[in-house]
């Protein structure tokens, strides 16, 4: 009981400043982005109801190098309605049940993306997104799948990005308000990153962005654990995994545990004598897993206290449980 009731204040004090959001700028409609579940559930059935009831139709971003099945969609919301209020209610709740543990560990897409506040119609901000979510990446020489407006991307790809490739993926938009992962309202704005060039991503951003998905495996490992990872520790953990993919780590299965012993042993472990000596050694192209299998529980426990941190137990292991 104490669990829903608190559930319940959560998701009423995130209605409250959304709310608030479109009173200050002045416009009370705004487009909620959405993913489709692989397997929809309860709380799908829930949403489509109140949309229904709302007279709301999705409008589909159509990505058109992907699958169709991967389109994000927008809905129209004034949140001055009820019904329409309703509607963004439950993507709220469709939010925080997507980022507990057990819906991660069963691997569901984030279903509630973001709420935008824009001038622009619904086609065009579905244009925009469908432009923006497939990007050149330099190194490859190829365009790539950008899903920026993830939840469990987006807080560590804001934090990549310059401000002129904020601009960038926020041009025409006042406000991007989504729910992290730490089930917390946040908010990008233009208006707070200033003038200047507006460019797309650029090498150095698509190195730093080259670990979010070990970074999450690492992340799901920890939450899986009962570890709780404050948002400076997992910054701090994103910039030591890329000091990882400088050595020459490529391999998902080297990153993600790189990521996971950032995460376990402190994001300063990788600074320690016999890490660097290790990452010599993958840089001149031996296995990193390998490397670190040859290192006990009680070498990396060390490492993990002469690195600074209190908590280090098996951080040489490759899997998750």
């Amino acid at each position: 009981m104490t669990a829903a009731v608190s559930n319940e204040s959560r998701i009423e004090a995130v209605r409250e400043r959304l709310y608030a959001l479109a009173q200050a700028s002045g416009a009370l409609k705004c487009y909620l982005l959405m993913q489709t579940a692989d397997l929809p559930d309860e709380l799908d059935d829930h949403l489509q109801q109140a949309m229904s009831a709302a007279g709301i139709e999705p409008v589909q971003a159509k990505i058109a190098q992907l699958p169709a099945r991967y389109w994000p969609v927008l809905v129209t919301l004034n949140l001055r309605e009820g019904l329409h209020s309703a509607v963004s209610a439950q993507a709220v709740s469709l939010a925080m049940a997507d980022t507990e543990p057990q819906s991660l560990r069963r691997g569901k897409v984030q279903r509630t993306c973001a709420w935008i506040f824009s001038d622009m119609s619904i086609d065009e901000v579905a244009r925009h997104i469908a432009t923006t979510a497939v990007a050149h990446h330099p190194a490859s020489h190829k365009n790539r799948w950008v899903r920026y407006y993830d939840p469990m991307v987006a807080d560590l790809f804001w934090r990549a990005c310059t401000p002129g490739q904020h601009l960038h993926f926020l041009r025409g938009i006042a406000h991007w308000a989504y729910i992290d992962r730490w089930q917390q309202l946040q908010l990008v704005q233009p208006s707070r990153i200033g003038e200047g060039p507006v460019s797309p991503l650029t090498a150095p951003v698509w190195e730093r962005l080259q670990g979010v998905g070990a970074l999450n495996q690492a992340w799901l490992r920890a939450r899986s654990e009962g570890l709780e990872i404050e948002p400076d520790r997992l910054w701090r953990a994103a910039a030591s995994l890329q000091q990882g993919y400088r050595s020459g780590l490529r391999k998902h299965v080297d990153l993600d545990l790189f990521a996971w012993q950032a995460i376990q042993l402190g994001p300063d472990f990788y600074r320690h004598d016999k890490v660097q000596a290790l990452l010599k050694q993958a840089s001149e192209g031996h296995d990193y897993g390998e490397l670190a299998h040859q290192l006990d529980d009680a070498q990396w426990h060390r490492i993990g206290l002469e690195a600074g941190t209190t908590r280090a137990q098996s951080a040489q292991e490759r899997e998750s449980p």
